[in-house]
């Protein structure tokens, strides 16, 4: 940055992050949030980048900066932008190939309505802790139980939200979850110290989040399917369309695995795609047939409708209504929107970064802090603020983690608050956040509104609180020592 630029003061460094508030809200109050996810908060990022350039500019930034700044930011979510597009691919290929279907058969077999919305949550938590991702987890898995909970005609806001609480559970404490590994070393702390450490206010967090699901599907039964014969039909259905066997199930099961051994998502990913096409040759010719509008399974057949389900929409009717409104996906083309969200996101948060606008708001709020409450606490804030403004939670990790590490060390409070803060204040925060990658991706991977989910996301909202009420008042003995809880 020239040494010749003016110095940022409170109004221009806010002024870019209230106009972009202002321009969402006017979006979602005038136009409703299905719309204004669209377009209209696209553009609102794109006008708030250019009134942070205006700024930058006036403080005499020049534009070689700020352009270096939005490329970088860019650059850092590719990776990111990329598994979304396999993301589109494999819903497409899975339900051409069969899987998502044989997912829903055997899903209405095995679970009951009542309790689906806590064994959702459950079993997010177990794939989440196996292979160290939220997205994986939310993009396989996840994706399933929404399409079953739909089924079953229950809230698809509700089991989004269990969905998202038992991913974002299992990837907080699982060893092998990027997220966990950045707290742990901006901060210092040894991986094993700091996840049994978030044990403090993630178990309490997760507890009460099953306890609300359970009784959410006792005291809110379905309101579509009410009877056995129901699920019967919807099952028969399925069967006339679609080659049903366990043996499908065996595509999740290596893209799991997979994922355990820690091989790229984007790979993983395309890996399971691949095989989800493959099955759909073996298998599924009547689905190839319809798809294609063709009388016999020729190449011509088969290659239009598996390109189909890799680009675009495929619809399957089946002249069932539920069925028909879940045997839906739009492969790539799904995702635009959601990549042309994350880009402006990501050009706002370079802006704002590059030109220093976030880290002078950060270390002019510091200024008074000094005790362990309020240290903690604008952590989780400074989090939450982050992923609001860079949409970038990594970000929201590692600006607050480099920025508040000194105070910890000066006022002699063990890192591991700060470690643990970073996660519950950063990781938690982002998918419930419209603009923010992670919560423009959940909502476009689940077909769900980040608003209409947002209060079911009952771990993502109690942890942060927890984390709070434990800062201010330290849990009881023996539950210190089981987590090695420091004072």
């Amino acid at each position: 940055m020239s040494k010749f630029h003016r110095p940022l003061t409170w109004f221009s460094s806010l002024l870019p992050i209230s106009t972009l508030c202002l321009l969402i809200f006017l979006n979602i109050f005038l136009l409703g949030h299905e719309i204004s996810m669209q377009g209209p908060n696209q553009i609102a990022l794109i006008v708030a980048s250019f009134v942070a350039i205006g700024v930058a500019f006036y403080h005499r930034i020049s534009w070689k900066i700020i352009e270096q700044g939005i490329v970088q930011s860019i650059g850092e979510a590719v990776p990111a932008l990329l598994v979304l597009l396999m993301i589109g691919v494999i819903a497409g290929c899975w339900l051409i190939g069969g899987i998502i279907p044989a997912m829903i058969y055997y899903g209405t077999k095995i679970l009951h309505p009542s309790l689906f919305y806590f064994f959702a949550c459950l079993f997010c938590i177990i794939v989440s802790l196996a292979v160290g991702s939220s997205w994986s987890t939310i993009a396989t898995i996840g994706l399933v139980l929404v399409g079953i909970g739909k089924s079953f005609g229950l809230s698809s806001s509700i089991v989004t939200g269990a969905v998202i609480s038992g991913a974002y559970f299992g990837n907080k404490i699982s060893p092998l979850s990027d997220t966990v590994l950045l707290a742990s070393n901006i901060t210092g702390v040894a991986t094993h110290q700091h996840i049994r450490f978030s044990l403090i206010t993630n178990i309490p967090a997760i507890v009460l989040a099953l306890i609300l699901y359970l009784m959410l599907g006792i005291f809110y039964p379905p309101v579509v399917i009410t009877c056995q014969q129901d699920i019967q039909t919807l099952q028969s259905t399925l069967q006339q369309y679609f080659y049903i066997h366990p043996f499908l199930f065996l595509v999740p099961c290596i893209v799991i695995y997979l994922s355990i051994r820690r091989m790229p998502a984007f790979l993983v990913l395309g890996i399971g795609a691949f095989l989800g096409c493959f099955l759909s040759i073996v298998f599924q010719s009547k689905v190839l047939c319809l798809i294609a509008n063709s009388l016999v399974l020729d190449f011509p057949a088969i290659y239009s409708s598996i390109l189909q389900a890799l680009y675009g929409e495929v619809h399957i009717v089946t002249h069932h209504t539920l069925l028909d409104a879940l045997l839906v996906s739009f492969g790539m083309s799904g995702m635009l929107p959601t990549i042309w969200l994350v880009l402006g996101a990501m050009v706002f948060g370079g802006v704002l970064h590059t030109t220093g606008m976030l880290r002078f708001i950060i270390e002019k709020s510091m200024y008074s802090i000094q005790t362990k409450h309020s240290l903690v606490f604008m952590t989780i804030l400074s989090g939450l603020f982050l992923n609001m403004t860079t949409a970038e939670q990594y970000l929201a990790i590692l600006m607050p983690g480099n920025l508040y590490k000194p105070f910890f060390k000066k006022n002699n409070i063990p890192l591991v608050h700060l470690s643990r803060a970073l996660g519950d204040g950063a990781t938690v925060t982002s998918p419930l956040i419209p603009w923010n990658a992670c919560g423009a991706i959940q909502s476009s991977i689940l077909n769900v509104s980040t608003l209409s989910y947002l209060p079911f996301a009952f771990f993502n909202i109690f942890n942060p609180i927890i984390t709070l009420y434990f800062t201010y008042y330290p849990p009881k003995r023996w539950i210190r020592k089981l987590c090695n809880y420091q004072k």
